[in-house]
């Protein structure tokens, strides 16, 4: 193990979030819809996020071949930022499209007027469905700034300089071994 400092916690963002708000983990990786929900402010881990400049994001919108054509928009996505982002970028261009759950195999044939949201792995396969949109570089196309998916959270206090040491590391280390980490 890395530290003694440290355990490991799985479950959604919707979830993580909900148990560092009741205290029950002092750390978490929210998304940056998740964060931006909490009543109280935690403190943002420096240098540490999920973050894309353009092109390459793992968030992509399946479309039949004109967003103009889109009426409703859905996704498994449930708590992720992409939930938020495909909505404000509608917003953007002076449409209104709510998003909405989809709880069936998301690649799946798209119905008439539909956008579907496709996350993490399911991304990588978005092209399945026909015409693709990258949110990252949606964003970034149109505000010139990159997007950030997700940050690391905690309660206030709780990163001190050997935990923030600690979280940098891991960090690196992931960084040089990501063949292995994906294979896992």
């Amino acid at each position: 193990g890395w530290s003694d400092r440290l355990s490991l916690t799985l479950g959604t963002y919707r979830q993580l979030g909900e148990w560092l708000d009741a205290r029950a983990i002092d750390v978490a990786l929210l998304s940056s819809s998740e964060y931006a929900l909490r009543a109280e402010p935690f403190d943002v881990v420096p240098g540490l996020a999920i973050v894309s400049d353009g092109h390459g994001s793992l968030c992509r919108l399946a479309h039949g071949g004109s967003l103009a054509d889109v009426t409703h928009l859905r996704g498994l996505a449930v708590g992720h930022a992409g939930e938020v982002l495909a909505p404000l970028l509608f917003a953007a261009s002076g449409r209104r499209v709510l998003f909405e759950p989809f709880h069936q195999d998301p690649l799946t044939a798209l119905s008439p007027g539909e956008a579907r949201l496709l996350c993490g792995a399911d991304a990588l396969r978005a092209d399945e469905l026909g015409v693709t949109l990258d949110l990252g570089d949606a964003w970034t196309s149109l505000t010139g700034k990159p997007f950030v998916w997700a940050c690391w959270a905690a309660v206030p206090g709780r990163i001190d300089k050997s935990l923030y040491g600690l979280m940098h590391t891991m960090r690196s280390h992931g960084k040089h071994h990501l063949d292995r980490i994906a294979g896992e």
